[in-house]
């Protein structure tokens, strides 16, 4: 953790604190400070693989490194596990702290990483409040989720903190190609993060792999259904070019039809949108921008994508659809 310390010149500089427990030497604990340089850096930040403020792998990256570690640790004979944890109400922490302790905080949380997993490029930072880690299955979650606690406790200026919650699930992908692997990799990270307590947030990754596929065959399916029923209107928008100030293409959107959508958008609902979008199989960012160009929803009352994911849990959506009639 960092700290300053007082002195007759004044605080000191920022100082990191580390200690160790030796099992030979009962009730005696070991602690050492180690100046921290203005401009140090864990890795380069610049990456953009990485999270700019951890250092931390970001998830698509993330989902690369670990499926091709998984990969080669089935070929050993080794088993591996990915753990989701997620930092409760770490949006109404960090705004508790001023500028130069959210930096701290931020590199005490990925070096918690780095200490307790043995190698930072087996963890990730998905978003603000989710976490992912790739580990061995004699690794003691429960070790680095108290770690974690205490220093989120420590940083907070209320001595509040905020819960750290995990899901552990076992990496297995023998029977999965590469490329279909970090399709799974992706689908449970997504999930975790928009409902942490789905029952998808825990299933193992070839589980995740089966209903990837069957979530999209039945997406087809409703779409061919769609497209046979004529239940939609083909909507042109030009696009200009700068250079000549003509028309240079032309994009096109399907208007879904029904009383659900019509609801929605003469509601301006953000909510019924992002729902009845889900339900459609649009992606996050277009149903953002659905929200925006064709629901007149007010920009700061749009529910923004989170890391590829709705803004919304998949029971919230469900109940949206189900409020519209979708």
């Amino acid at each position: 953790m960092m700290l300053r310390m007082s002195g007759p010149n004044g605080p000191t500089p920022r100082l990191m604190q580390t200690g160790y427990h030796l099992p030979d030497l009962p009730r005696s604990f070991f602690f050492a400070l180690r100046l921290i340089s203005q401009d140090e850096t864990m890795t380069d930040n610049s990456d953009r693989r990485r999270d700019a403020e951890t250092g931390l792998l970001n998830k698509e990256a993330f989902a690369e490194f670990a499926t091709q570690r998984i990969k080669d640790a089935e070929a050993d004979g080794e088993d591996l596990k990915v753990t989701m944890l997620r930092l409760e109400d770490m949006g109404e922490l960090r705004p508790r702290l001023d500028e130069e302790a959210d930096q701290d905080l931020m590199r005490t949380l990925a070096r918690c990483f780095d200490d307790g997993a043995g190698n930072r490029d087996v963890a990730a930072k998905f978003d603000d409040e989710n976490y992912g880690v790739l580990h061995a299955d004699v690794f003691d979650i429960g070790v680095l989720r108290n770690r974690l606690e205490t220093h989120l406790k420590g940083a907070d200026p209320k001595g509040i903190g905020v819960r750290v919650n995990s899901s552990t699930a076992p990496a297995d992908l023998k029977r999965v190609d590469p490329q279909d692997a970090v399709k799974a990799f992706l689908y449970t990270v997504n999930h975790y993060c928009a409902d942490p307590s789905s029952e998808l947030a825990i299933k193992s990754l070839g589980e995740n792999l089966d209903n990837l596929l069957a979530d999209t065959s039945a997406k087809m399916v409703e779409f061919k259904k769609m497209v046979s029923a004529d239940s939609f209107n083909a909507v042109f928008q030009p696009v200009v070019g700068l250079p000549t100030q003509g028309i240079h293409h032309y994009e096109a959107i399907a208007v879904l039809g029904g009383t659900a959508m019509r609801k929605a958008f003469s509601l301006s609902s953000a909510k019924g949108v992002v729902a009845l979008s889900w339900k459609a199989g649009l992606s996050a960012e277009l149903a953002h921008q659905l929200q925006l160009r064709l629901a007149k929803v007010f920009p700061s009352e749009t529910i923004k994508p989170r890391g590829g994911n709705y803004g919304m849990s998949e029971k919230d959506l469900a109940w949206q659809v189900e409020f519209f009639g979708g």
